[in-house]
C-alpha cells in the first residue's frame, strides 16, 4: 500500500479549484493508497507545511501503463533566505545580488542593489545581505515552492528572462540596470586570487584584460558567467602569471605550466582528493596545492601523498589502504550506501564527515552496528524513511483494531 504524506488546508477545501495536494489525495485515493495528513514540517512560506508535495508534471512507464505524476515538496520557510545567502562565498554573494538587481519587480523602485554598492563590497570583501535583498530572495524562494525547484534554478530564470519575471510578478518595468559585472568588483577578484596565489598585487594590465574578457561575455550573452566559468578564466591568468614567475619550471620534464587549461584542471582534481578523503580545506590552501602540483609529476605526487598522510590519520581503520593509493570514500563505500538508504541522499552528496566515526578507531564498526546506529540519530526522525515506517505502523496497528 502506498504510503503519500500530504498536507491540506482549509482554503484548499473549500476552493472550488484543487489545490496540488487535492490532486495528491485524490489520485493516492484512486491508486489505493493512504494519504498521510500533515508533515511534521513548520510552515513555510507558501502557508503550508514544509515538505507539502506539489505537482510538477508527469512521467510515462509502459504506454499500457500511462503516465504517473511526479513531484517535488515545499522546502523554503521565513528565515531561508538568511541562511541560504550566509551558505555562499563571496563570489556567488555578489553574483546573486548582481542577478537579483535585474530581475524586475522583486524590489520596491530605488532599493535594489546599485553598481557603487556592489562594486564597494567587492572591493572590501564584505558581502551583507539588507532586509530587502533577504526579501527579494524569499519573494524567488515564494515562486520556487509555488512550482517545485530550487531557488537558485527560479533566480536563474528570471535574470535570463525578464518578461517572464514581469508576468509572474505583475509588475513594469526591468530592475536595476546591471548588464555587467562592475570593472571595480572584477578587479577586486582578481587582485584576491594573485594575492592567493602569489602575496602579491594584481598588475593594472592583467587586471584589465580579465575585466574585459569577463564583461564581453557577459555583453554578448546578456546574462553572467556560471561560477565555474569565471573560475576557469580566473585560473587561466594566474596559470599565465605562473609560467612567468616559474619559467625555469617550465622547462622541467613533465611540467604543465604551459599546458592551456591545466591549473583548472588541478585545482578540481585536488579539491576532489580532499573531499573523497574527509579533509576539511579552504581555497587558499588549494590554490597553493594545485600551483605546486602542475610544476612537475613529482610535485604533483608529493601534493597527493600528502593528502593521503591527512586521510590516513584521520581514518586509521584503513590506513594501509590509503598509503596504497586509495580514497577513503571508496574503501569505505558500503557505509556510504548505507547511509545513503537511510537518509535518502545520494551516495555522491553524503559527506565524507559522515565516515569519521567508522574508522576513526584500530579497526571499523561493523556494518550491522553501523546501521543500527544511524536510526538512532536525531536527524533520522526528519528523513522520509522514518515518516513512510512510522506511517505504515499507524496503519497496521489500526488494522489490527479494525479501525483503519
Amino acid at each position: 500500500m502506498a504510503i503519500i504524506p500530504v498536507q491540506g488546508t482549509k482554503a484548499d477545501k473549500d476552493s472550488k479549484t484543487k489545490s496540488p495536494t487535492e490532486d495528491v489525495s485524490a489520485e493516492a485515493i484512486a491508486a489505493g493508497g493512504t494519504v498521510v495528513q500533515g508533515t511534521g514540517g513548520k510552515t513555510g512560506l507558501t502557508g503550508v507545511p514544509v515538505g507539502t508535495p506539489v505537482r510538477t508534471g508527469e512521467r510515462f512507464r509502459a504506454p499500457s501503463l500511462g503516465p504517473v505524476p511526479t513531484y517535488q515538496v515545499t522546502r523554503y520557510a521565513a528565515g531561508d533566505g538568511f541562511k541560504a545567502f550566509t551558505q555562499l562565498d563571496n563570489q556567488q554573494k555578489i553574483d546573486l545580488l548582481t542577478r537579483l538587481a535585474q530581475i524586475p519587480g522583486l524590489y520596491a523602485t530605488g532599493k535594489a542593489p546599485t553598481v557603487a554598492l556592489l562594486s564597494g563590497m567587492a572591493a572590501t570583501k564584505m558581502i551583507s545581505a539588507r532586509p530587502e535583498d533577504i526579501a527579494a530572495i524569499e519573494k524567488v524562494m515564494f515562486y520556487s515552492d509555488s512550482v517545485g525547484e530550487d531557488y537558485s534554478t527560479s533566480v536563474n530564470k528570471f535574470y535570463n528572462n525578464p518578461k517572464l519575471a514581469q508576468n509572474i510578478f505583475n509588475i513594469k518595468g526591468t530592475g536595476t540596470k546591471v548588464s555587467v559585472t562592475p570593472s571595480e568588483a572584477l578587479y577586486a577578484e582578481i587582485d584576491s586570487k594573485f594575492q592567493d596565489f602569489f602575496t602579491t598585487k594584481v598588475d593594472k594590465d592583467t587586471a584589465a584584460s580579465y575585466t574585459k574578457t569577463i564583461q564581453a561575455i557577459e555583453t554578448k550573452r546578456k546574462s553572467g558567467l556560471t561560477a565555474q566559468e569565471k573560475q576557469d578564466i580566473l585560473l587561466k591568468y594566474v596559470q599565465d602569471r605562473a609560467s612567468v614567475i616559474f619559467a625555469s619550471a617550465t622547462k622541467e620534464p613533465g611540467s604543465l605550466l604551459m599546458q592551456p587549461g591545466a591549473l583548472g584542471q588541478s585545482f578540481r582534481d585536488i579539491k576532489a582528493a580532499y573531499a573523497n578523503n574527509g579533509i576539511p580545506v579552504n581555497d587558499k590552501m588549494l590554490y597553493k596545492d594545485s600551483l605546486n602540483a602542475i610544476r612537475s609529476p613529482q610535485a604533483y605526487a608529493n601534493v597527493i601523498d600528502g593528502i593521503n598522510m591527512q586521510a590516513s590519520v584521520i581514518f586509521p581503520a584503513i590506513k594501509d589502504f590509503i598509503l596504497q593509493g586509495k580514497k577513503a570514500r571508496d574503501v569505505l563505500s558500503p557505509y556510504i550506501s548505507t547511509y545513503s538508504r537511510v537518509f535518502g541522499i545520494p551516495e555522491d552528496q553524503v559527506n565524507m564527515s559522515e565516515m569519521y566515526d567508522v574508522a576513526s578507531g584500530d579497526k571499523l564498526v561493523s556494518l550491522k552496528d553501523y546501521s543500527s546506529g544511524l536510526y538512532k540519530k536525531p536527524g533520522y526522525k526528519l528523513t522520509d524513511d522514518y515518516k513512510i515506517k512510522a506511517a505504515s505502523d499507524v496503519q497496521s496497528l489500526l488494522r489490527s483494531l479494525q479501525i483503519g
